[in-house]
């Protein structure tokens, strides 16, 4: 009978763990909103359990900032950008208005900040910075959103003040997974306001549907400061309307995330940026 006892409690074990393993598993899992741009996680189907969009992140975690060089190209000439008077203009000189380095941070802080006032929020929360030479981050602060899943890494790209606002037009970063060499995806996006539509690289007023169109079309190897040599996915993107044409080059790692960014802007100006470290804030 002992011995009938534990081979009875061992198969109880071996069935039933299982099951209680894969139930207390599912109850932390999301479901998708996939519909026809990029896939979005869905609160859970058990409405007692409140999910935290930046939890399950495994590139962009809650606090740690990616911080990008960049240069802009205007007619072969490298520019930075400077911030005087907050309004951003390219420059040739460094000072304290100088913008040297931009960055987000993913944060879970402000993610909960967003729900208070738009419940429908489906996105890791980040904050961006433009900083100058003493480290020191300009106002205005901004803040947007990126979304990081099982399924697909899509990011809001540097937007506000000044010139920084165009990339807007551009295709955002954008991966889906897994990352298939010749895959293709597409997404779009209105955009209108002064802010976007500014008079400095377009004379349309309104709103313009931006078509964005993307194909992973090699796996390469890329040097970095920060990264040493890694394996990136290069991913070509190009956006259209009636404004115009604009496009990117993305080079993804699945470690670092996008390492380097190349936007061809709707006024012909380009915007170069790579990633220059990751650190991690309080």
């Amino acid at each position: 009978m002992i011995r009938l006892y534990k081979i009875s409690l061992a198969i109880f074990l071996m069935v039933i763990l299982p099951l209680i393993a894969f139930t207390q598993d599912s109850k932390n899992k999301f479901i998708y909103d996939c519909g026809s741009i990029f896939c979005i996680e869905k609160l859970n189907l058990d409405s007692s359990l409140i999910l935290n969009y930046t939890d399950d992140n495994v590139i962009y975690k809650d606090q740690k900032e990616f911080v990008y060089s960049y240069k802009y190209i205007e007619d072969g000439q490298e520019y930075l950008i400077g911030n005087k008077g907050h309004i951003l203009n390219t420059t040739e000189e460094i000072d304290d208005h100088t913008v040297m380095e931009v960055s987000f941070i993913p944060s879970k802080k402000e993610e909960e900040m967003w729900k208070r006032f738009d419940s429908t929020n489906q996105q890791t929360a980040i904050r961006y910075h433009y900083y100058n030479r003493n480290s020191k981050s300009f106002e205005p602060w901004e803040a947007s959103g990126l979304v990081e899943n099982e399924k697909n890494i899509w990011i809001h790209p540097f937007r506000r003040p000044g010139y920084f606002a165009m990339l807007n037009l551009n295709p955002y970063p954008f991966v889906k997974f897994p990352i298939q060499i010749a895959d293709t995806y597409e997404w779009e996006l209105k955009v209108g306001g002064d802010v976007y539509l500014n008079n400095l690289w377009s004379n349309f007023n309104g709103t313009t549907l931006r078509k964005h169109h993307y194909m992973v079309v090699s796996k390469t190897m890329k040097n970095y400061p920060y990264t040493g040599d890694i394996e990136t996915y290069h991913i070509k993107a190009n956006s259209n309307s009636e404004i115009g044409e604009s496009s990117a080059e993305f080079y993804f790692s699945e470690k670092y995330g996008f390492v380097e960014m190349i936007f061809y802007n709707v006024n012909s100006s380009i915007f170069h940026l790579k990633l220059k470290e990751i650190r991690q804030v309080n």
